[in-house]
């Protein structure tokens, strides 16, 4: 009785970015050689062939399945493809909502902050400018107390103060006498500069 062995499948990739895989099935025969069926050979497909005969009929099949399979992939990128776009577009409609939202409310009351925040700068310089003037009116007001009190420590020693008034009367008047002096000199130089004339007897 002739032995038959079961087919074995094989699987070569041509290349890496080949979009094909040829696959082949090898027997032995009564005479345990190897066959190969060149018609065993076909591209990359979910199903391994239903028969080992070689059919046109099997492979027919298979090519309807292969564009069946094809048909299918294309449909389901389209889908997917359609799926992200809406999303995105979702996503689109979704920001621009929330920048309206934003702008109509954050955002005006943020400018109106700002707006506030300018007006109280201007209310802050005038602020700053009347803080100024009143401590100029402080500096004047220490200035004329210091001289008070001067006056006062001056006037809480009457002794002192009389013997001060003193000095200064004591001074004063020999400054008068110089100058009387010194006036009277110059008035006796004056005369005797002067020509004296004499008139004539009758």
């Amino acid at each position: 009785m002739e032995q038959k062995f079961p087919p074995k499948w094989t699987s070569s990739v041509i290349s890496p970015r080949s979009a094909s895989v040829n696959r082949s099935a090898s027997f032995t025969n009564s005479h345990h050689t190897y066959t190969t069926s060149p018609l065993l050979r076909r591209p990359i497909s979910g199903y391994y062939l239903p028969s080992l005969g070689g059919s046109t009929t099997s492979l027919n099949n298979c090519s309807s399945s292969n564009n069946i399979n094809a048909t299918n992939n294309s449909s389901a990128v389209s889908r997917l493809i359609e799926t992200f776009n809406n999303e995105r577009k979702g996503l689109i409609e979704e920001f621009s909502k929330a920048i309206d939202v934003l702008k109509i409310n954050e955002i005006n009351d943020l400018d109106s902050q700002i707006n506030s925040i300018s007006e109280l700068e201007k209310e802050m310089d005038e602020i700053r400018q009347q803080k100024n003037e009143k401590e100029n009116e402080c500096e004047e007001y220490r200035s004329q107390i210091d001289s008070l009190q001067c006056e006062l420590r001056y006037l809480s020693e009457p002794a002192e103060v009389i013997n001060e008034l003193q000095a200064e009367l004591i001074q004063l008047k020999m400054e008068n006498k110089d100058y009387r002096e010194k006036q009277s000199i110059l008035a006796c130089t004056t005369c005797m500069d002067q020509p004296v004339s004499f008139s004539p007897m009758t």
